[in-house]
């Protein structure tokens, strides 16, 4: 079963949520649960799951109650279909009026987006700012965030590029907000008092990984370029002082140490050190921090980035077998940028026992821009950078002659499992055949 999901609109007079409709011929997904806390045995379960082949699927139908009169309003809006599995229902976004509330649909097939409006009194529904595209909008970069003066913040990949744009509450543009060959990666604080909008983004420092996140603040009215408020060449995890006064900052990259600073949230200048990893102990040992390695994709042309892992006993006079811990999934990025040693993948343990460790972001993947992921489209054979994998691997292993291509694995999970898999006619496994 899903779980419910009720929003109460602030004054309670109001519950928004929604109701599964499964058609009768739905194909079920089944899950184990294999230590339930009340049983030894295993506990199974089934659930509706939409797959690509299928011609119907679920719809989630939205529904909206009074709670003084413990009736129903009739919502006149469509059925938002299901496009992936448990857990996958719409969110409803109260206004602070509790007039309205607003949620997000994306038709199946992703060739359109909307932010829908829902009149609490009528149950009227209207459209506020649909997404169009003939071949994709990516649903992984789009997102909004309602003022409450009924503008919305709206994240599109429109332009070719993650960007922001601001509406006015009739669903008008007013205004793109930021621009450029680069990603905005998210917002990480929206300040409606001082009309500031805080955002992570990537690709807009020159001559840097371009994964990497900065966090900038910028004026949703002046249309003054964005000011970088964390300069490091590093990856940055950014949280706020209630008052958005003040950043905590921690940064750093897989080559890096982590270190953890208080910031000006005006100019990101430094107030305070907070801590700093020491890694001392682990070079005692003789660890190394897995090496950063930019090369070009199977076209010759296209600069690709990716990590090395090595044993801590690597003696470059040996020749080592490669194992690349593959991920091929179009929504993101997936090689590590943080300084996270127990979050690396397992790839340093498997280095241990005597292997060098890849992972490679190919073509096909996200978090670049709109070109670099269309590589995927109808593409998944060798989307995500199929051939770029063995592309790599042969450039570092000029390199690093140690590497030994004559013996290399890959293995995954997920969409990684389904590229390691050897009897996938689009596996990255089967692009050593061409």
């Amino acid at each position: 079963m899903q779980p419910a999901h009720l929003q109460w609109s602030p004054d309670s007079t109001h519950i928004a949520t929604f109701a599964l409709d499964v058609p009768p011929e739905t194909e079920m997904i089944g899950m184990a649960q294999n230590t339930p806390p009340d049983r030894y045995r295993p506990r199974h379960y089934v659930f509706p799951y939409p797959l690509p082949v299928d011609d119907r699927v679920p719809t989630n139908v939205v529904k909206l109650f009074d709670v003084a009169t413990l009736s129903a309003v009739p919502v006149d809006a469509a059925p938002i279909n299901q496009l992936h599995g448990y857990g996958a229902g719409p969110h409803f976004a109260w206004a602070e009026d509790s007039a309205s509330f607003r949620y997000t649909q994306t038709e199946r097939g992703c060739t359109a987006h909307r932010l829908m409006e829902v009149d609490a009194a009528s149950g009227a529904v209207r459209t506020v700012i649909e997404e169009r595209d003939e071949l994709t909008v990516n649903q992984w970069a789009s997102g909004h965030w309602n003022l409450a003066t009924g503008e919305v913040l709206w994240l599109s990949e429109r332009d070719g590029h993650s960007h922001l744009y601001l509406y006015a509450s009739d669903g008008s543009l007013k205004a793109q907000i930021t621009a450029g060959a680069w990603q905005v990666r998210g917002v990480e604080r929206l300040d409606e008092d001082r009309r500031v909008v805080f955002f992570s983004g990537s690709g807009k420092e020159a001559g840097r990984d371009p994964y990497l996140r900065h966090c900038y603040r910028i004026n949703l009215d002046d249309g003054a370029d964005p000011v970088l408020l964390t300069p490091e060449d590093a990856e940055h995890s950014v949280s706020f002082s209630p008052d958005a006064d003040y950043i905590v900052d921690a940064f750093g990259r897989a080559d890096l140490p982590a270190q953890t600073v208080l910031r000006s949230a005006e100019d990101g200048s430094v107030l305070r050190v907070i801590a700093t990893a020491d890694v001392s102990a682990l070079e005692a040992v003789g660890w190394r921090a897995p090496t950063t390695f930019e090369g070009l994709a199977a076209d010759g042309a296209t600069p690709l980035y990716s990590l090395i892992w090595w044993p801590t006993n690597f003696d470059p006079a040996q020749r080592y077998p490669v194992v690349e811990n593959v991920y091929t999934g179009p929504h993101g990025a997936h090689v590590p940028k943080a300084f996270k040693q127990s979050l690396f993948h397992h790839s340093q343990a498997i280095a241990e026992l005597g292997f060098i460790c890849v992972f490679i972001d190919g073509r096909g993947t996200g978090d670049r821009s709109r070109e670099f992921r269309l590589r995927s489209q109808n593409n998944l054979k060798d989307g995500a950078g199929g051939p770029d994998h063995p592309a790599m691997l042969r450039q570092m292993a000029e390199k690093y002659p140690s590497m030994d291509l004559d013996r290399v694995g890959i293995w995954g999970h997920s969409a990684g499992g389904e590229s390691a898999h050897p009897s996938a006619s689009s596996s990255v496994a089967l692009s050593w055949q061409h």
